[in-house]
């Protein structure tokens, strides 16, 4: 059976909508990294166990590297942390 994907849709599509208002007319996605929670009771073919699966769209020739990756999600970390911080 394949995993329903709905709730990552939703999930994607609201984050979208709530960027889209934040953002000027000209703006543009760069790279992507998603981060999702597999939540598995098993027994499975290949893999037991809850698991974190990273997955990353850099398209760029000279961000091919991790180093891109690490950059955005220590962004982000930083940006959550301050957003709780003002809160």
């Amino acid at each position: 059976m394949a995993i329903d994907q709905t709730k990552l849709g939703n999930h994607i599509q609201a984050m979208m909508e709530a960027i889209e208002s934040d953002v000027s007319e000209n703006a543009q996605i760069g790279d992507i990294v998603t981060i999702v929670e597999i939540l598995d009771p098993g027994p499975g073919e290949i893999k037991e166990g809850d698991q974190v699966e990273l997955r990353q769209s850099i398209r760029r020739r000279w961000t091919g590297v991790p180093q891109k990756t690490i950059g955005l999600l220590t962004q982000s970390l930083f940006g959550m942390l301050t957003n709780q911080a003002g809160e």
